[in-house]
């Protein structure tokens, strides 16, 4: 039956229908493209607060406010303390370039680096950040933000165009994205788009509250 020829007490009916379990379904593990084709056109018959929630969770990246349950995709081992274990999920289907969420995660973040725990240091950061192959997390004032060293951003994804400049060498920056895009000196930060898709900031200028870094492997 086409949906979009239904009439309000078809809604009405399957709202009733769907009421008692509406609890239960865990909307958050949906992917974009799974809202807007098996979600959004039945948006009649689910609960307001459930799909504004929804949506701005999809569109904004905005936490989740009513749903409660525990996630389903999987075991995933993160010691952050700037995001939880649900955007983890995320950040491995970003990874993975997938459309849906995997029930099964695979990978492993280890932390190499935190700002509060072991200071502002730039030979520690280096000490502890060899390799290409790290995620690092920054959080500024109340904004959280994501990146790593293949190029990955939330909540605007952004990619690197040419793997060659995902990371840049550049003496004195502690982090270097694009030469440009991500740049990081203790505390003081600064972006400007150039070798990424899309902007990580939407300013120039930043002061970072807390800095992690983790290599992030496949078990």
């Amino acid at each position: 039956m086409d949906v979009t020829k239904w009439r309000d007490n078809d809604f009405s009916s399957l709202k009733k229908s769907l009421d008692p379990f509406i609890p239960y379904i865990r909307f958050h593990e949906i992917s974009c493209e799974e809202f807007y084709y098996h979600v959004r056109p039945y948006k009649k018959a689910i609960p307001v607060n459930i799909y504004e929630d929804l949506v701005a969770y999809l569109m904004a990246n905005i936490i989740p406010k009513v749903s409660k349950l525990p996630s389903r995709c999987g075991f995933i081992s993160i010691d952050s303390v700037i995001i939880e274990r649900d955007k983890a999920a995320v950040i491995i289907n970003w990874i993975e370039k997938r459309t849906t969420f995997a029930r099964k995660p695979f990978y492993q973040f280890t932390l190499t680096y935190r700002a509060t725990r072991d200071g502002f240091d730039y030979n520690k950061f280096i000490a502890s950040n060899c390799s290409n192959e790290i995620l690092g997390l920054i959080k500024i004032k109340d904004s959280k933000k994501i990146i790593d060293g293949k190029g990955s951003n939330t909540p605007i994804l952004s990619r690197v165009k040419n793997p060659s400049y995902a990371t840049y060498s550049y003496g004195g920056s502690w982090m270097n994205f694009g030469n440009a895009d991500l740049v990081l000196n203790g505390q003081n930060g600064s972006c400007s788009q150039s070798y990424y898709e899309n902007n990580i900031f939407d300013f120039n200028n930043f002061i970072v509250e807390e800095l992690e870094t983790f290599i992030v492997q496949k078990n």
